[in-house]
């Protein structure tokens, strides 16, 4: 996340943390909601070609480590009274994700009935706060590649803290970064990931060390939903497809 101004990369005055709001977090997924990530590709005794992925979101839970102290104008006091590690919202998709709304508009739709979505900051909530993009496949190019079936999708899941405080949360790397413009480009952690129909498609890991770290990351998706009792159905689902 680029910063820019105060909103975008922002030190709490009481503390000297670095936080970010969430509403700029829902702002950087812009470009690739528009364009898609690209992906390349190579194809062993093929042409390369790039796939390019759509971000939607998958799940939320937001946590409150204190009180949300935000602005009563816009968060009503029913919102901001939250005592520790209470789950004070929780989001699961169970769309189809070919009607899923872009990433961006499902956050504005869900926070025009719970504004902390967006009005809260990093800082002021749980290490147990997190959210999962799914990631689908849109398109490659070029259209005849001969890369013909590329169809496995995934599920990241990222920590909205930037509070690495609890003893208990999974192992990452998160970095922060002074760009040549003098912003702070703040890297929210992704600690897990899933993925379906990865088995027998191009972008399968080649070596054994690559499937043994995705069986890794799978594993510590299974047990951060379960330490929470979070019932996510694209991860279910994605776990029952593996090898389709």
């Amino acid at each position: 996340m680029k910063g820019r101004g105060t909103r975008y990369s922002s030190s709490n005055n009481r503390t000297g943390r670095l936080y970010i709001v969430l509403e700029d977090l829902w702002e950087s997924y812009t470009e690739w909601i528009a364009y898609g990530v690209e992906v390349p590709v190579s194809h062993a005794g093929g042409e390369d070609a790039k796939i390019y992925y759509t971000p939607s979101l998958s799940a939320i839970q937001l946590y409150a480590e204190r009180r949300l102290e935000e602005d009563n104008s816009v968060v009503s006091s029913q919102e901001t009274n939250c005592s520790a590690e209470e789950l004070v919202y929780e989001f699961f998709e169970g769309a189809q994700p070919h009607i899923r709304p872009p990433l961006h508009d499902k956050v504005s739709i869900l926070a025009s009935k719970f504004p902390l979505l967006k009005k809260c900051r990093s800082c002021d909530i749980s290490p147990s706060s997190w959210f999962s993009v799914a990631w689908y496949p849109i398109y490659k190019i070029p259209v005849i590649s001969s890369i013909k079936r590329v169809d496995a999708s995934f599920l990241t899941y990222h920590s909205l803290s930037t509070d690495s405080r609890r003893k208990k949360q999974p192992k990452f790397s998160s970095r922060k970064v002074r760009d040549d413009d003098g912003s702070l480009n703040i890297s929210l952690p992704t600690f897990s990931l899933a993925a379906y129909k990865l088995i027998g498609s191009m972008l399968a890991p080649s070596r054994d060390s690559e499937w043994q770290k995705v069986d890794s990351l799978l594993e510590v998706a299974t047990d951060w939903l379960q330490n929470l009792q979070a019932n996510h159905p694209d991860y279910l689902y994605f776990v029952s497809h593996r090898t389709m």
